[in-house]
């Protein structure tokens, strides 16, 4: 459908930027998630909007990336800002359009809970992105005193990553084409996008697990104050009959 693809190209494109080595991870990244959005299209077009914002970023990472290779871009320069607003502003907009479409085709699946999610993700990535343009701008006017609201603006964009990509491990679960099968066990022809997928469901088992033993020894706990509260209660009637 595209979501194996969507997980594969998001986590290429975002979770390097963490890296302090550059090596175009972004944009490899970005033209995998083309290729996603082309597929996704199909089942909402949304996805063509994300499809555009989605080349003018590719553009501007590339751009970006060359000037990094060649050493003509001062850290912090004027140059580095602008590319660096630039490729926020079209991140920002391909999300949107990723969530809306999302939620579109969890909305035509019956999945409200799921769709519900995708608008969870949607305002918290948009508000992280809001926070990035503060702090950019906030770093013009203080630069010595922007360190500490960089740092929490940072972490929260570290929580909004493996938000979204849980949510697109969701949507490869849970969203099929018509005439796909429920219940088949999907498998990506990419490796490590399945080795990503199995450390999901293991971490979705173990809670799964340990929501059935919570609620079994609930249960078990209901059950034995149950038996004692009978035990009692037959106990008092018989010594009101005594009397």
């Amino acid at each position: 459908m595209g979501f194996g693809l969507l997980i594969l190209g998001y986590f290429l494109t975002f979770a390097f930027t963490i890296s302090q080595a550059y090596f175009f991870a972004d944009v490899i990244g970005a033209l995998i998630l083309l290729y996603s959005f082309t597929k996704l299209s199909e089942y909402n077009l949304h996805f063509r909007s994300a499809a555009a914002a989605g080349m003018v970023f590719t553009l501007l990472a590339l751009v970006s990336g060359i000037l990094i290779s060649m050493h003509m871009m001062e850290n912090e320069g004027v140059t580095d800002i602008l590319l660096d607003v630039a490729k926020s502003a079209a991140a920002l907009v391909m999300h949107v359009f990723v969530f809306l479409g999302t939620r579109g085709i969890a909305q035509g699946a019956d999945c409200g809970r799921l769709a519900e999610k995708t608008m969870r993700n949607l305002v918290m990535t948009s508000a992280y992105y809001v926070m990035y343009f503060l702090t950019l701008l906030l770093s013009l006017w203080l630069p010595e005193g922007v360190a500490y609201v960089s740092f929490l603006v940072y972490l929260y964009f570290l929580v909004c990553l493996v938000c979204n990509l849980l949510l697109f491990h969701t949507c490869f679960g849970m969203l099929y084409p018509a005439e796909g099968d429920p219940m088949e066990n999907r498998r990506s022809r990419i490796p490590l996008l399945n080795k990503i997928s199995d450390a999901f469901d293991r971490v979705e088992e173990k809670k799964n697990a340990y929501r059935k033993q919570s609620m079994q020894m609930a249960m078990e706990e209901a059950e034995k104050r149950a038996a004692e509260k009978a035990k009692k209660y037959g106990s008092h009637k018989k010594k009101k009959k005594k009397k």
